[in-house]
């Protein structure tokens, strides 16, 4: 489940540098943060919806896994080496999904950010990537 926490941090700090915020250089990681970053690609495809029992900080419930959304892969970032290349996330939209309504301090490489925490969007799982030709 540690993924998911940095793929939401990661778009929630995408998010809310590009509503105003002042720019900043990107500092390290905090301690104990897994000091990988994604890249992520919208994906097209298809699978049969799968019923799954999720529980976060937040909440505990039953989702389904819809259409996959996103491939996201390691990526280097402002010359910092990739340390597992073989782990990507693929993240699949989810559906029946209840907000959460609970405020969050995000701390991460640009520095501590305030959100508020909605529903659930996308289950990102980690995966393994083979290129078709």
């Amino acid at each position: 489940m540690k993924y998911i926490g940095l793929v939401a941090s990661s778009i929630a700090a995408v998010l809310a540098f590009g509503a105003g915020a002042r720019a900043q250089a990107p500092a390290e990681n905090p301690p104990g943060v897994n000091p990988e970053h994604y890249l992520c690609y919208r994906i097209t495809g298809e699978i049969r919806p799968i019923p799954v029992k999720l529980k976060d900080q937040f909440q505990g419930l039953g989702a389904r896994v819809m259409r996959p959304m996103f491939l996201c892969n390691p990526v280097q970032k402002n010359e910092q080496g990739i340390k597992d290349e073989r782990t990507h996330l693929v993240c699949y939209r989810l559906s029946t999904l209840r907000p959460v309504n609970k405020r969050v301090v995000v701390q991460n490489q640009f520095g501590k950010q305030q959100f508020r925490v909605d529903d659930p969007q996308l289950l990102c799982v980690p995966s393994l990537k083979e290129e078709v030709k």
